[in-house]
This record gives structure tokens, sequence and C-alpha cells, in this order.
């Protein structure tokens, strides 16, 4: 993963991001292509320049696709970290120190990506991964000047937060906050009103128990939904 926008771009739809960001589908396919051509480029012109005997556009895609798939993997282990630590109600403490260690597990791999794949060192590979960037980087800038000039990133980022939030929200299965107040304090009165009925439950009278049980089993089943769909 480069330090640009390619993955990000490349991780959402063409059409979702361009309703977000006010850009045309078809030239966000473009502006998707570029990016990766751009980031492939860029490996390639800066390992001629770090890693001369090893510099190929083989390696250079190559080195793309891992970067990349070592992204999505960390992504993947720091949400079932996070999971895991929250679950565990772990302290403030415990979760800094956690995050710091995958940070840091996170740079040191990153860094390796390039000293495996060009056999250089770690600060060659350090300079490689900064030199892709900005080639690639200034690459991709001067695509989106072309095709859709500059992008106002105040009125931008508004816009794709909440885009990025709402799928988050949708794939997670959660419900927006507003909707899960709403829920619980429906069911704190469906509650109050069970154990009002219960409290006054005429004796002896079996089809007045039943319709309460009934109600109770429909309540608790909904309590347990809600705890599914929030997670608590």
């Amino acid at each position: 993963m480069q330090f640009h926008t390619s993955p990000i771009l490349a991780a959402v739809e063409a059409d979702k991001l361009s309703t977000a960001t006010a850009i045309p589908p078809g030239t966000a396919l473009i502006l998707i292509a570029i990016a990766l051509a751009a980031s492939v480029f860029g490996n390639w012109l800066a390992s001629l320049i770090i890693a001369r005997r090893n510099a190929t556009i083989g390696r250079a895609f190559l080195t793309l696709v891992s970067e990349f798939l070592y992204a999505i993997g960390i992504v993947i282990a720091c949400a079932v970290l996070a999971i895991f630590l929250g679950a565990a109600k772990a302290a403030g403490d415990i979760v800094l120190i956690a995050g710091f260690l995958a940070l840091a597990f996170f740079i040191v791999v990153f860094v390796m990506i390039p000293m495996r794949i060009y056999d250089i060192g770690a600060l060659r590979s350090i300079g490689f991964i900064i030199l892709s960037s900005l080639i690639s980087g200034a690459i991709q800038g001067g695509a989106q000047l072309a095709l859709i000039g500059p992008i106002d990133y105040q009125k931008l980022a508004p816009q794709l937060e909440k885009y990025v939030g709402d799928k988050f929200k949708r794939q997670s299965g959660k419900a927006p906050e507003p909707a899960i107040v709403e829920r619980q304090a429906a069911l704190r009165q469906r509650y109050e009103q069970l154990e009002i009925r219960r409290k006054y439950l005429p004796p002896n009278d079996r089809k007045a128990l039943a319709d309460y049980e009934r109600d109770r089993a429909i309540y608790e089943r909904d309590v347990e939904d809600f705890k599914a769909d929030t997670g608590q």
C-alpha cells in the first residue's frame, strides 16, 4: 500500500464513490486505473534508482500487490484485535500499547516487502517507498487535475466520511445511533408495561396469564435481537 489513494479507490464501488464525490462513474473508473498504473510505474521508476539490477515491471507489480494484500490483512487483524480487546474490556493503557505494537509491526513488515522483492537494505527500502509514493502521487495528482480539476477537500471529507460510515453500518448490520436509542427506549417502555401487567394479573385467570407469557416471550426475543444488532 503506497501512501496515496489507489488502495482506497480500489476498495470502494466506482458508482458509490462518484455519488460521494460528484465524480462521474466513468471518470472514477479511469482515475482508479490511472492510480493503479501510476503505482506500478512509481515502483518501477523508484527501483531503477534504488535497486537497479532488480528493476523490472514484474517486480514493481508484485510490490503493489504484496503491499495491498498486506494492508488488507493488517486491517482485518486490527479489527479482530479491537473486537477481542473490546470483549475483554481491556484498560486504556493496554489498548494504547496494543495499538503501538500493531503500528510498529505494520511499519517493520511494510519496509521488509521491498527488501525481499528487490534484495536491498532497510534504508534503501525506506527510500524506495518514499520515492515511489512521490512519483505515483504526482502522476495521480496530474491526472486528477486534467480530468476533474481541483477537489474541494473541505466539502469532500464530510461526504466521504458519511459514505464510509453508512457502508460500515450496512456491512456490520448495526443500526444508526438514533435508531438504537429509539429501540432501547421502546424496549424499556415495554418492560415497564409488562411489569405492571404482571403485578396486576387476575388470580386464576389462565387466559390473562397466557397472554402475558406470550408478550413476555416476544419482548425477551426482541431484547436478544437488540443485543445482537448492537453488540451488547
